[in-house]
């Protein structure tokens, strides 16, 4: 019987022979490395947060990464093999079949932003498709990433409904000048459906209060359900309502997020909203000569609305121009006997000027930050271009923060924020943001020693910004604004009204024409002006900022060769840090936080900062939760090491109650409140109320980590 032949030995590449163990173990450690590298990639695309997926050119899903079947509300092996025109209703699904069709069509990727719903929202995602290709070349599957942008596309759709609002506001102002007698009335019904159109609310009236301020009387409305607009009698008994009558009275804006939770003192208003389906309203108190004028409402009937900080100073202005015409309007009746009332209907170009200013100046601002973000967003994979997109728009914020700080400053007044400040980068900013696009330069000497002061930046750099904008218009066809900061020490000369100690002095100086003599007693006087179409509020409004900070404002001014402004405020007793920016790991920390704010995408912005900052966080919506979540946390021994509060939450216990509820439960509890009302006499004088700190909206990580590093260290 013939052998069989022997059986050689495998070969290397190199032609040498290898045993048979010595191949087992090569192709054991590839097979080990293959099962690494796919366990690798696995573990990368099941940890991502964006959604991963491949669909064949069957339109079926053949791969699913556990972000996007939690979209599902299932477990990835539960939508493979599924075909995915079963997990999208049309017109979404047919929009998602035409793009995967393109794809396996071209062969080339393919980018679109869109929405899409999943169980319980819509959802807008940044999708990239991209081709797999079988072993003859052609494309076989597609490759899916999305990412979730729906806090982005938000962003932009409320930046969008800001520059909209500012817009109408001008617009309507505007549209008041040239109109008298019935005209009036067909005025108040167009700005009246204006608002309430850009609003999105289902009714928008202006109603008019009685000569004894007991009833509202006269009524303008505009309903969005019918279309009517009417003018009409319908009496309104306020003094059955003291709770809306007393902040009407107060000249206060009420946002009622839901009148079903209005507190029990209350309960007349909760009844009569109830009564008429109304489900939400915010009221703004028109303000006449003597006293209370009447109300800007408005309603929604099919839904319960979180009304946006930034609706507050608009509908303000909105009720100023209304509170205005309604009064040239009753001059305009009552010829020769209302002078007075008259006089003020007489500012409402001033107003409209004011408002379309106002338009201007947030466009700016929010056309910086939109742009950066689309920036930004072009250039995602170049971190660096990322990174300076992204700090010119914080800049803008922080303009735009100031800027809204200042209305609210206008319209109600109020008492400065103040810190330790050095007036050496609020000087440098006031003269770079003032002078920017002039024909004129600013040449700043400010002292090297200059002493620290107690200021409200924001409200200071509105009155410095001030002061040089006058300076550069005095000079039309250019010339230098010079800006001198140096120190006054005690005993030195000083304005009458101060009494002696050590002050810090900036004066700004124009090489203008200078100012009438009969003129200069009255600069300070609101609404008086010499220019063609000033507004004459800035210097008035720049004046009462300079007395609240216990400080004096002069001019000098010679016809001819110029005019000087000086600016006196009290030094401060200790001097004051160069503003160096803090870094993130100057500001990360430890501890336990709870965010109260009646806003969810505010308290799910705060926890985020607070996670990066190196915090556990926490929140809740309103103050009687926080208490809960407070007491709850003690009893269990991880009890909470700051409490950050709003200061207003519409509807429910905002943090002037909530902090002294969490005083009786824990006197040593650390509360931080925050708001973006400079007004509240809780923001300029925290720690009588009970607060540790305050961080101002808006605020960004790094105001969110200095405040916390503050009270935290200070608690130690």
């Amino acid at each position: 019987m013939q052998q069989p032949p022997p059986i050689s030995e495998p070969k290397t590449p190199d032609g040498s022979e290898q045993s048979t163990a010595e191949l087992v173990a090569r192709l054991r450690v590839e097979i080990e490395a293959l099962k690494e590298s796919e366990l690798l990639y696995r573990t990368i695309a099941e940890s991502a947060t964006d959604f991963i997926f491949v669909i064949d050119r069957d339109d079926i899903v053949r791969y699913v990464n556990s972000a996007a079947a939690a979209a599902f509300g299932v477990t990835p092996t539960q939508l493979v093999g599924k075909p995915r025109s079963m997990l999208f209703h049309e017109p979404i699904g047919d929009r998602q079949r035409r793009a995967l069709q393109a794809v396996f069509k071209s062969g080339a990727p393919m980018a679109f932003e869109a929405t899409h719903g999943f169980p319980g929202a819509d959802i807008w995602l940044d999708t990239w498709l991209l081709p797999i290709r079988g072993k003859d070349g052609s494309v076989s599957s597609v490759l899916g990433v999305s990412r979730d942008v729906t806090k982005r596309k938000r962003a932009e759709l409320e930046l969008k409904g800001r520059m909209e609002l500012d817009e109408m506001v001008a617009a309507i102002a505007r549209s008041f000048i040239d109109l008298s007698g019935d005209d009036i009335d067909r005025g108040i019904l167009d700005a009246l459906e204006h608002v309430g159109k850009l609003a999105g609310v289902d009714r928008c009236c202006l109603r008019l209060m009685s000569d004894d301020a007991t009833r509202l009387e006269r009524s303008y409305a505009w309903d969005a359900d019918t279309g009517e607009r009417t003018i009409g009698m319908d009496p309104l008994d306020i003094t059955a309502f003291p709770f809306l009558q007393g902040k009407v009275e107060a000249s206060q804006c009420i946002r009622i997020a839901s009148t079903a939770a209005l507190p029990p003192e209350a309960a007349a208003e909760r009844a009569a909203f109830a009564a008429k389906g109304i489900r939400s309203c915010m009221v703004t108190s028109l303000v006449g000569a003597n006293g209370p004028a009447g109300a800007l409402v408005a309603e929604t009937r099919h839904k319960e609305v979180s009304w946006p900080d930034y609706y507050e100073p608009v509908m303000r202005v909105v009720a100023e121009i209304f509170s205005s015409v309604m009064a040239r309007k009753r001059a305009e009746d009552a010829v020769g006997s209302m002078a007075e009332e008259l006089l003020k209907a007489q500012k409402l170009e001033s107003i409209g000027i004011l408002a379309g200013g106002i338009a201007h100046d947030f466009n700016n601002i929010l056309g910086a930050i939109w742009g950066n973000l689309s920036l930004a967003r072009s250039r995602s994979a170049d971190p660096a271009r990322v990174q300076e997109y992204l700090s010119e728009a914080e800049r803008a914020v922080n303009r735009a923060r100031d800027l809204t700080q200042q209305l609210l400053t206008f319209a109600k007044g109020g008492a400065p924020v103040k810190k330790l400040s050095s007036l050496e980068q609020v000087v440098r900013d006031a003269a770079s943001f003032a002078s920017h696009g002039s024909s004129s330069r600013c040449d700043v000497s400010l002292a090297g020693d200059l002493w620290g002061v107690e200021i409200d930046e924001g409200q200071i750099g509105q009155v410095l910004q001030n002061l040089v904008i006058n300076a550069v218009q005095a000079m039309p066809d250019g010339g230098t604004v010079r800006i001198l900061g140096e120190n006054v020490p005690p005993g030195a000369c000083l304005p009458p009204t101060l009494s002696q100690g050590r002050y810090v002095r900036v004066t700004v100086s124009d090489q203008g024409q200078g100012i009438s003599p009969e003129h200069l007693p009255k600069l300070f006087v609101p609404y008086f002006t010499t220019k063609p179409h000033g507004v004459g509020l800035g210097l008035a409004t720049s004046y009462s900022i300079i007395r609240k900070h216990s400080g004096h404002m002069t001019v000098e001014s010679t016809p001819g060769q110029g005019s000087s402004f000086s600016v006196y405020l009290p030094a401060a007793h200790q001097p004051a840090a160069r503003s160096e920016p803090e870094s993130f790991a100057e500001v990360r920390g430890r501890g336990r936080v709870l965010v109260v704010d009646d806003d969810e995408s505010i308290r799910q912005c705060a926890v985020w900062m607070l996670k990066e900052l190196g915090y556990q966080a926490e929140s809740v919506g309103d103050g009687d939760a926080a208490i809960q979540a407070y007491e709850h946390a003690r009893s269990c021994g991880v009890g909470f090491d700051v409490v950050i509060m709003d200061l207003t939450i519409p509807g429910g216990m905002g943090g002037r109650e909530t902090i002294q509820r969490l005083l009786e439960v824990d006197p040593d509890v650390v509360a931080v409140v925050s708001s973006g009302y400079s007004t509240d006499p809780v923001m300029s004088d925290h720690e009588r109320f009970g607060f540790r700190g305050i961080v101002r909206k808006p605020y960004g990580m790094r105001d969110m980590g200095a405040v916390m590093s503050e009270v935290l260290r200070a608690r130690r």
